[in-house]
């Protein structure tokens, strides 16, 4: 990712930017510091030329914006990411929202070997060269996620109360008919007392009512897909999202996803590493 970004004259006037986060197909996320009251938010720059004709949704409260905004503002629970605000730049829709989790990092002072076993030295991150109005170069963070923070000498309890914590934001979104459509470790933004958040909407969407609708589309991680994805089904959305949990868990637990290719996705087939613990094992085999 490089290049220069101009920002509005609202941006700059209440915002600086900070550090990358990460970046993908859509776009990018930063961190910034609110001016106001010096708050670290996240802020997703959405290229518009990527979004998807059908992704706009007319919102009688904020108007018109791309769907993955529209359901932030319209949801409120402890493990999904607080929405801030949007603005409407000339290349990108800028999301922000709420900055939760800590950098995974054995450097990181908020952590420590006996609280949060399994520290590692994070690889150190060439600076991007992407530059704002503000005329910075951009220094990579340490990711928040799960992914990090996954190790195997993770406690029993540690795995269930973050697991936990997961299954609520889904059980959640599913009573409000939405689903998200893209569960892994790397949507799960994870804090040094293992509070978690599920982030990133960009694939969600709302339960469709009608088999004619089921959704053909999908741009999550195949990893983490249910058979019926993989064999290129429609699909409802929700029983979908229920494997993707238990994929979920079980790369939480032993810290590897249980399948390595599609045919293993479409079979259900999994094995167990060798040595495991059995209380383990069993809370794996109940999902």
């Amino acid at each position: 990712m490089s290049g220069k970004i101009h920002l509005s004259k609202y941006f700059t006037k209440h915002y600086i930017i900070g550090d990358l986060l990460g970046d993908g197909a859509f776009g990018f996320v930063l961190t910034a510091i609110r001016i106001s009251d010096s708050t670290e938010v996240a802020i997703k720059f959405i290229s518009k030329s990527k979004i998807p004709d059908d992704s706009w949704i007319d919102d009688p409260h904020i108007g018109r914006v791309p769907q993955e905004i529209a359901i932030l503002n319209s949801v409120s629970h402890p493990n999904i990411i607080n929405f801030v605000e949007y603005i409407n730049e000339e290349d990108y829709i800028l999301l922000i929202t709420e900055l939760h989790g800590t950098e995974w990092d054995a450097s990181n002072p908020l952590l420590n070997p006996i609280k949060n076993p399994g520290l590692r030295l994070a690889k150190q991150q060439k600076p991007d060269e992407l530059k704002t109005g503000q005329e910075r170069v951009i220094r990579k963070r340490t990711s928040c996620d799960l992914f990090e923070c996954i190790d195997t000498k993770m406690t029993k309890a540690t795995t269930q109360k973050i697991f936990a914590q997961i299954v609520l934001a889904i059980y959640y979104l599913h009573s409000l008919n939405i689903v998200h459509r893209d569960l892994k470790d790397e949507n799960i933004v994870i804090d040094e007392n293992y509070h978690v958040k599920l982030i990133d909407f960009g694939s969600a969407s709302y339960i469709p009512k009608r088999p004619e609708n089921y959704f053909t589309r999908f741009n999550g991680t195949t990893h983490f897909a249910s058979p019926e994805i993989v064999k290129k089904k429609a699909y409802r959305g929700p029983e979908a999202e229920i494997w993707s949990l238990g994929v979920l868990l079980f790369t939480i637990v032993f810290g590897e996803n249980p399948f390595q290719n599609k045919d293993e996705i479409m079979e259900g087939k999994y094995i167990f590493p060798s040595k495991i613990d059995p209380g383990k094992k069993s809370l794996n085999t109940c999902i």
